[in-house]
Parts: C-alpha cells; structure tokens; sequence
C-alpha cells in the first residue's frame, strides 16, 4: 500500500504520496505546454509561398538592384488583371484568341502554370 502523508489533522485520512507527485508532474507538464503554445506563436514565419523551394528552376535575373523577371505573353497581349498572394503572381491576360490565366512564381522567377481560357470546354453531361 502507499505510504500515506498525515496533513496534521487527525479527523481526515491522508492523501498518498504517488498522488501528490502525479498531481505536481502535470501541474508542470501543463505549465510547460502553455510555455512551447505561447513560443510557437511568437516565433512562427509565414509558409514558403506555393511553388518556391524545391524544385524551382531559374532565378531572376538582376538588372541593376531590379530583379528583371521575364514572362512572354505574346504579341497583343494585355493584362487585364493582376494579384500577388503568397509570393504568386495570378496574371489574367487578354489575347487575340481568348484569355489566360498565368501563376507566376514571384520568388523563384519562373511561370508555375498557364490557364488557357480559349480553349473549348466540354459540356456537362445532360
């Protein structure tokens, strides 16, 4: 049996030891979660934009202290539209056949894909 601890007053029985170090143990487990939550916020970085890192061809090419990315649209192309998000550049651009959608990796300087917008879409089945 555990060995039991007298609180000094004889009307209650004792707590036994392995109790009052179980209680102790979590009490600094959780105090010590509660440190490592509160770090990992603190200290969180953004994640690597989608396409960066791994696998990234070329770089962009520095023109003085301008970083020159290049991106052939084609002849009488326009952009109608551009956004940046997560280090993506969403380009929508109107050509003479339709338009396109183009994602541009910003960080690694290369094209990750090109949405043709002109291009026949099948129909949904009936």
């Amino acid at each position: 049996m555990a060995k039991e601890l007298s609180s000094g007053n004889d009307n209650q029985p004792g707590v036994p030891i392995a109790l009052k170090v179980l209680v102790i143990v979590l009490g600094v487990a959780l105090v010590g979660m509660l440190v490592l939550l509160i770090y990992s916020v603190v200290t969180k970085k953004d994640p690597e934009p989608y396409g960066a890192g791994a696998g990234a061809t070329g770089a962009p090419v520095m023109v003085g202290e301008v970083p020159h990315l290049p991106l052939d649209l084609g002849p009488g192309a326009r952009v109608r539209q551009s956004t940046i998000e997560r280090g993506v550049l969403i380009l929508v651009v109107e050509t003479g056949a339709g338009d396109k959608v183009v994602l541009f990796d910003v960080k690694a300087g290369r094209v990750l894909s090109v949405l043709d917008l002109s291009a026949a879409t099948p129909q949904p089945p009936e």
